[in-house]
């Protein structure tokens, strides 16, 4: 995973504006993940309550790890691969990137702009292939030859 310098100034940026709102951002979250899709509970280990927290925890590790993606790439194949043993479709991966990305513009309103936006879409889009290919290698892995 290799995003644009630009792009991770944006992110840092919007994160650091993030910070002392991430609660709003976990209810946020929490409100909308499940109305959303309800397969998505399958992201996460039971109970499902306190979700949008586990999913802020994770985005933070996700923003400290922006410049090193050498151990960001391996992390995010982890979690594909944990996630497609619970059913996980790759579908899932883009309707959670596109819950995350609806709760962020909710949380910054004006200040999240074209450039966050689309800063936010390349990550997601990065996101979400890493986690595929972890999904596919799992896969590919567990099937007997």
């Amino acid at each position: 995973m290799r995003l644009h310098d630009d792009d991770i100034n944006i992110l840092e940026y919007d994160f650091n504006l993030l910070r002392p709102v991430v609660g709003a951002l976990a209810r946020t979250l929490d409100a909308r993940l499940f109305d959303t899709d309800p397969s998505l509970r399958l992201l996460f280990d039971l109970p499902l309550s306190g979700s949008g927290r586990k999913l802020t925890a994770g985005m933070q590790a996700l923003f400290n790890s922006f410049r090193r993606p050498q151990i960001l790439g391996p992390m995010l194949s982890d979690f594909g691969a944990r996630c497609a043993m619970r059913g996980v479709r790759e579908r899932d991966y883009r309707a959670l990137c596109a819950v995350i990305i609806a709760s962020v513009s909710d949380v910054l309103e004006e200040d999240f702009d074209e450039c966050s936006r689309m800063a936010w879409a390349e990550l997601a889009d990065q996101l979400t292939e890493q986690m595929i290919q972890g999904a596919r290698a799992s896969f590919a892995a567990s099937v007997p030859m």
